[in-house]
């Protein structure tokens, strides 16, 4: 079974680089505020979220992303 990723686009506190990452786990997970160990840390400010591999095109055209980060 192939499981679909979620694509999110998010920046550090004080850069001004955006970042992508792929997730293999449920939406919640990502942006659950109480969660002890977020896949993204909590004081990352989340820019864009897909679901599907399409958007890692779209994104890192977007945002000049060159490098993404993958979490399986």
């Amino acid at each position: 079974m192939n499981k679909v990723p979620f694509v999110v686009v998010y920046k550090k506190p004080k850069g001004r680089k955006y970042f992508l990452k792929t997730l293999y786990v449920t939406l919640e997970d990502i942006i659950d505020g109480n969660k002890r160990k977020p896949p993204i840390p909590h004081e990352f400010e989340l820019i864009e979220i897909g679901w599907g591999t399409r958007f890692i095109k779209d994104y890192m055209e977007e945002y000049n992303i060159t490098k993404i980060e993958d979490n399986e």
